[in-house]
């Protein structure tokens, strides 16, 4: 060992000496050792609260580990609600805006009747004879009815409602009703010949059917 370090390790033991700690009398350090029997109660106490401990320890892992599963499962649930809430309301709105849009439709109907009829009524014969204040009244209701449609056209195009083509098509059950029946021989069975009431799509699905007249051969 090196002769410093044992210096230090004297004087160290030195100080321990003068400082009091050790009583230098055998019997009162004696008197303060533990013997063999104590040494292993303190043992066994000791296992035993470990024991004890070690229990509460599983004991509360396991409460927490059912605590974090329910709560993994509620907030399973709970997801599956919001998403069932979000359909039915999505599911909800889709229906009012699909009654809004068949009463659009009719206001269509209703406003292209009118204009059908104001230019039937301008085409009709000796409107030259007509007072002048009488052919512009009908010719600014004619335009402004033709503004309005074209209007509500492009409204209901925004909302991805667009009409189906018809005219010269096969008939198709699902798109189309047959209104009326027309025998040409120069056509085949189940071509239509004519629309009676546009029909609309909406989202690619048929909002409403379109009322045709269809060719039926003898």
């Amino acid at each position: 060992m090196d002769e410093k370090i044992k210096q230090q390790l004297v004087s160290e033991f030195c100080e321990y000496i003068n400082s009091g700690s050790y009583s230098g009398d055998a019997a009162a350090d004696q008197g303060r050792m533990v013997d063999l029997y104590s040494l292993l109660q303190e043992f066994v106490a000791l296992k035993t609260e470990v024991k004890i401990e070690a229990r509460q320890f599983k004991s509360a892992l396991d409460q927490f580990q059912s605590a974090l599963h329910q709560l993994s499962g509620e907030k399973s649930t709970l997801r599956q609600c919001l998403e069932q809430t979000r359909a039915n309301i999505q599911h909800e709105k889709d229906a009012a805006l699909r009654a809004l849009l068949l009463q659009l439709l009719d206001i269509r109907d209703r406003i292209f009747e009118g204009l059908q009829a104001a230019e039937r009524y301008r085409k009709r014969g000796f409107s030259f004879c007509r007072p002048k204040p009488e052919q512009a009244l009908i010719e600014g209701l004619r335009n402004g009815q033709a503004l309005t449609l074209k209007r509500l056209d492009q409204l209901l195009a925004s909302h991805q409602v667009l009409p189906i083509p018809v005219l010269d098509q096969l008939f198709e059950p699902v798109s189309m009703r047959a209104a009326e029946v027309e025998n040409r021989p120069d056509l085949e069975n189940g071509r239509v010949t004519g629309e009676l009431r546009r029909g609309y799509l909406w989202r690619d699905a048929v909002l409403r059917a379109a009322e045709v007249k269809v060719n039926k051969v003898e």
